[in-house]
């Protein structure tokens, strides 16, 4: 049986922390992300998710995929996930980061049309001293 879908507030992504974030350059990190999914799910129901997130630098440069994970929401009855996202490292500068996450069926693995996106979190990739 599909997941239980009711209209209601949108599924909403959110960095763990907020402001600025730096990280040593070419090294890799992990990003973490809070998804408040709302009326999304039911009580003891599942989705599955797709979770991109990538790096463009601050003025130039084309957007790169920083990493992407995958795996299965499941209700407890709290509506606010977190889902971790390894990435590789990134060449020293200043980025702005976005994630993108797409809820799956489980059991077809189509997109329901549910889904966020995030922008605008600056992270800055800082030379190791050395």
């Amino acid at each position: 049986m599909p997941p239980e879908r009711r209209p209601a507030e949108p599924v909403t992504v959110q960095p763990m922390r907020r402001g600025e974030q730096v990280v040593l350059a070419g090294e890799a990190f992990r990003v973490w992300l809070r998804l408040d999914l709302g009326d999304a799910l039911r009580r003891g129901a599942a989705l599955d998710y797709v979770a991109t997130v990538s790096a463009r630098r601050l003025r130039e440069g084309p957007r790169q995929v920083l990493g992407e994970s995958r795996g299965r929401l499941a209700s407890d009855g709290d509506s606010s996930v977190a889902v971790e996202v390894p990435s590789v490292g990134l060449p020293a500068g200043t980025y702005r980061v976005e994630a993108a996450v797409a809820l799956l069926d489980p059991a077809t693995a189509q997109p329901l049309g549910l889904g966020a996106f995030m922008e605008g979190v600056v992270l800055h990739a800082v030379p190791t001293a050395g």
